[in-house]
């Protein structure tokens, strides 16, 4: 799709993906969506990787793709991944006209519709060194509670809290059409690194991708099998 933007018209794709081990997936309805933005922000001085923001989100909703097609295909029916391009906004920052192309496009899609998926969760620089997730103030509460929950369940409890404040992120337009959607973000704010080259390889951990996958994992065993 294309949308005009500060820098003039661009072209947008969002990346959708399903799992069926009979039939045609996209003629079912799914329970839930899994996502994360595919897109990095473009910079005129500078070569910008964007290692959290966002391709660790990438590599995790890939990896439980493949964990759930694998070990728990019942569950992976339910779910739909999604990456949505354009999170990132053309001028210095986002605003509610530049930024967020991608899940606007989306979500416009569910906009009336009666199958629509009864829940989301969003990831975004869920891999960096000492991982802090700051979740938006304004989360629904049924799944900021699950994932609490989740994080004690693995013991990992403090490595997630609340942001002081409301975020600008692609959970937005889902939550406005009805899709109640989890934003599980890194507390970008306190984080030098963020939007500057030193969003590289170095500051990816292991460890803490495996934290944010196990937490996720565990919060879709509770709402995919309701």
């Amino acid at each position: 799709f294309e949308r005009d933007t500060p820098v003039g018209k661009v072209k947008f794709a969002n990346l959708r993906a399903r799992f069926a081990r009979e039939g045609d997936p996209w003629k079912k309805k799914v329970k839930g969506l899994l996502c994360a933005h595919l897109d990095s922000k473009t910079f005129n001085d500078r070569t910008f990787l964007g290692a959290d923001d966002a391709a660790s989100a990438c590599a995790a909703v890939a990896v439980i793709g493949k964990l759930l097609a694998r070990d728990k295909p019942e569950q992976a029916e339910q779910l739909e991944l999604v990456l949505f391009d354009g999170e990132e906004a053309f001028a210095k920052d986002m605003t509610t006209l530049d930024g967020l192309y991608g899940s606007r496009h989306y979500a416009n899609q569910w906009r009336g519709s009666d199958d629509k998926p009864g829940f989301g969760i969003l990831l975004d620089m869920i891999g960096h060194e000492n991982l802090s997730i700051r979740i938006p103030s304004d989360s629904p509460k049924d799944l900021a509670e699950r994932m609490f929950s989740a994080a004690k369940e693995e013991d990992v409890a403090g490595h997630f809290g609340t942001a002081p404040t409301p975020i600008m992120d692609d959970h937005l337009p889902l939550n406005l059409v009805g899709i109640p959607t989890l934003d599980i973000i890194g507390d970008f704010s306190r984080k030098a690194w963020w939007h500057t080259t030193g969003d590289n390889e170095s500051i990816i951990s292991a460890e803490s991708l495996g934290i944010s996958i196990r937490v996720v994992l565990r919060m879709l065993d509770g709402l995919l099998l309701q």
